[in-house]
């Protein structure tokens, strides 16, 4: 056998190894484990100074491939109420899990439990509890990279999904600083689960804004989902749109979904875009990222590799001569500029399998 022909027969295996990355599409039966202890939260600052512990539940799928896979879903409710089993968190924790998924849905604190907070969030009962949550979510972020190996997900493969406050919750862990939301007192180091990154690697937020930090995206955010109502009287589309623009000029890889006349809440839940709910989308979003794709063209003298992606994200195309060994070599940087992204190997190159690695949102 020629080199040639040799080197395409590696490089269609790889191209297959890389298509195959992605759970097959089923149905799975879903295990629940509830009520574990996720971190510990300081209540009461203005009265008895106390903690409580902070709560999380586990869906995940039984009998289904390893997709290492993991989706923390945070609730909504405007800081004051909600929970983690309300009914759009169980919906998409069953829903995901039944494909693969392992889903966390946590707990936060909310106004009521009085938690402390620097300024200038002290100032205010709720914007206390807003600093809470999003110190919470962090948290949960790095209990999850912490105990990954226990649930078999892989730490570069965590997304989050928020419903309006729980939203707001979600883009911060997106594109916060690690520094930011750390701890309570505002200090930059974790108080808990330190070592471990609070960023989730990719994000979808519905109903949801952060006109406050919009200073905080920048070209290295993780990929960012949009679904919001433009008849939105709780959270005004603007806080949608105001996102949409720094993630434009930030070049942050991002889906803008707007529901035309839609109000807030579970309008916002149930409503539909080209005939599929915010699930669906939500889904196609991820595995974008997390499951991979690639299609491969073989010419003569060179192979052509394609693939699903989202305007702005990047692309690492790496190559190695052996499958045993670490895909360290650089071929190329991808950034994508539209809905499929491509790049084409020269069969001269001293490489035999190659991938496509995502680089936005990754450490």
């Amino acid at each position: 056998m020629s080199r040639r022909n040799g080197w395409f027969g590696a490089a269609a295996c790889a191209a297959l190894l890389i298509g195959m990355t992605g759970a097959a599409r089923a149905d799975y039966a879903v295990t629940v484990k509830s009520n574990i202890v996720f971190a510990t939260g300081a209540i009461n600052a203005h009265s008895v100074p106390d903690t409580r512990p902070l709560l999380l539940d586990v869906y995940q799928p039984v009998g289904a491939p390893v997709t290492n896979r993991a989706l923390i879903l945070v609730h909504g409710g405007a800081f004051e109420s909600g929970d983690r089993r309300s009914a759009d968190m169980l919906d998409a924790a069953f829903y995901f899990a039944a494909r693969g998924w392992v889903c966390f849905s946590i707990e936060y604190r909310l106004a009521g439990d009085d938690p402390p907070a620097p300024p200038p969030f002290s100032a205010d009962p709720l914007f206390s509890a807003v600093h809470a949550a999003m110190v919470d979510t962090k948290r949960a972020v790095r209990w999850l990279r912490a105990h990954a190996s226990e649930y078999g997900c892989d730490t570069n493969r965590i997304a989050a999904l928020g419903h309006s406050a729980g939203a707001y919750c979600v883009i911060q862990s997106a594109v916060s600083d690690e520094a930011d939301y750390a701890r309570d007192d505002g200090g930059s180091v974790p108080d808990q689960w330190p070592g471990h990154r609070g960023k989730v690697n990719a994000a979808v937020e519905v109903s949801g804004g952060c006109s406050n930090t919009l200073s905080e995206f920048d070209p290295l955010d993780s990929p960012l989902m949009i679904w919001h109502g433009d008849n939105d009287h709780t959270v005004p589309y603007s806080e949608a749109t105001g996102i949409h623009q720094r993630c434009v000029t930030n070049r942050v890889p991002h889906r803008f979904f707007t529901l035309p006349g839609v109000d807030h809440g579970t309008a916002t839940w149930l409503a539909k875009y080209d005939g599929r709910d915010v699930k669906e989308h939500a889904e196609e979003f991820l595995n974008l990222f997390f499951s991979l794709k690639i299609s491969l063209t073989a010419g003569t003298t060179s192979v052509d590799l394609s693939w699903p992606s989202v305007s702005n994200a990047l692309y690492d195309v790496q190559s190695t001569p052996d499958l045993r060994a670490s895909f360290t070599s650089l071929v190329e940087v991808v950034r994508a500029v539209g809905d499929v992204s491509s790049v084409n190997i020269p069969m001269d190159l001293p490489v035999l399998f190659c991938r496509v690695r995502i680089r936005s949102g990754q450490p």
